[in-house]
Order: C-alpha cells, then sequence, then structure tokens
C-alpha cells in the first residue's frame, strides 16, 4: 500500500467493515503504523513491520472483504466461507513445525546464516523468501526469524500446560485481550528464539521494528 493511501485505508477502517468500537481508538486519520515511510524497512520485498495487532487484525478483515466484493481477485480456492485472519498458535506452530513436530522449521539443528535473518547479522528485516533453506516443512518462508508474527490467540503464559490432549486447534480467548502472542523470533534475536515452540506476549498496540503478521486463510466446505 502506497503511504499516500494510507489515510483512505485508516478511515475505510474506521466506518464499518464490524470492528469493535474499542478498537476503532487505535485507526486514527494520519497516524501510520511505526517506521511506514523509513527506507530501512519500508522495501515493497520486505515484511511489513510496525503495526499492532490491531491493525494486523483489520487488515485481515479489510482483505477478507475484498475478496468477497471482487475488488480484488481472490485465489481461485477461495469460497464463500473463505476468511482471512491472523493465524492461532496452534496453526502458526504446525505451519513450522509441520507433523514431525520439528523444533526449527527446517529441521532439529541450529540455524545457520543459510537459514534465517536473525541474531542483527543484517541488521534490518530481509526480503520475504529469502532464506528457502530454512522453508518449514509445508513450503513456508521465514518461519524463523526476520519478523516476530501476531497471532490471533489472547496471551496466557501457562496456556499450552492447561490445553486438553487431543484438543483440535486450540485458541485462547480468555484473558486480556491487550496481551496477543507472537511466535518466531526475529532478525534481532538469538538463535533460540528461532525455535517453533518459543511463544511470547505482546502489549497488543505496540509497533515494533522486528514485529510484524503473517496472514491465515480458513476455506471451509463450500457447501
Amino acid at each position: 500500500m502506497k503511504p499516500e493511501r494510507y489515510d483512505s485505508w485508516y478511515e475505510r477502517i474506521r466506518k464499518g467493515y464490524s470492528l469493535k468500537e474499542e478498537w476503532k481508538l487505535y485507526f486514527l486519520p494520519g497516524k501510520e503504523p511505526r517506521l511506514w515511510r523509513d527506507g530501512k524497512f519500508n522495501n515493497p520485498s520486505q515484511p511489513v513491520v510496525g503495526v499492532s495487532w490491531f491493525e494486523a487484525g483489520a487488515y485481515c478483515k479489510w482483505l477478507t472483504l475484498r475478496f468477497q466484493s471482487g475488488e480484488i481477485t481472490p485465489p481461485e480456492w477461495w469460497n464463500s466461507k473463505s476468511e482471512v485472519s491472523l493465524p492461532t498458535e496452534a496453526q502458526w506452530e504446525f505451519a513450522a513445525r509441520g507433523g514431525e513436530g520439528r523444533f526449527y522449521p527446517w529441521g532439529n539443528k541450529p540455524p545457520t546464516d543459510d537459514h534465517a535473518n536473525y541474531n542483527q547479522d543484517i541488521g534490518a528485516t530481509s526480503p520475504v523468501g529469502a532464506f528457502p533453506v530454512g522453508d518449514s516443512p509445508n513450503e513456508l518462508g521465514d518461519m524463523a526469524g526476520n519478523v516476530w508474527e501476531w497471532c490471533r490467540d489472547v496471551w496466557d503464559p501457562k496456556a499450552y500446560q492447561n490445553r486438553k490432549s487431543g484438543a483440535s486447534d486450540p485458541e485462547t480467548i480468555e484473558g486480556d485481550g491487550n496481551l496477543r502472542a507472537v511466535r518466531g523470533g526475529s532478525w534481532n534475536n538469538p538463535p533460540l528464539n528461532l525455535a517453533a515452540p518459543v511463544r511470547f506476549g505482546g502489549r497488543a498496540w505496540v509497533r515494533d521494528a522486528d514485529l510484524g503478521f503473517r496472514c491465515c486463510v480458513a476455506v471451509p466446505p463450500s457447501h
């Protein structure tokens, strides 16, 4: 999205799209995400950073409605019940680890400079997909390093201890909604933070240089 279009995007978000009333406080005309015009972080090939959990969720809702209206041509597998959202922690972790339960997306060995952008080696985010050696079993890039990624879940440090064994795609929805889960590690983190099981919580309104998001699409049966 071009900077000059940002105000109109914000205004459209605030006027509708079924946002919760308290969320609208975070959408003010002219209030761009942090680093939106910073040349170190705003190249179109880089992941967006400096966006809050509220902004990330609103973008997913906006994109869903654009696909539904046909304003943006959706993927061919899209159907009327599809929805773009942030991934739950469970969805994110499965995408990163695969059915094998890998410690890192590429396997169980620690990262090297070929696997990911981490440890401040580059000093900023890198272009999306720049480290294919580090792809997950599901062929997803940058699941480790580059940017932390917002998840849909409310942050609960004991969530995985409290979940019932065998629960299908559990999601934490109770608790302080201003705290949300983040996954994946980033360009300025040490190797261990890149491990797929590592999880942290962040304040939902922060806009950090190492924090972005990944969209997830649920494609339920069309009938």
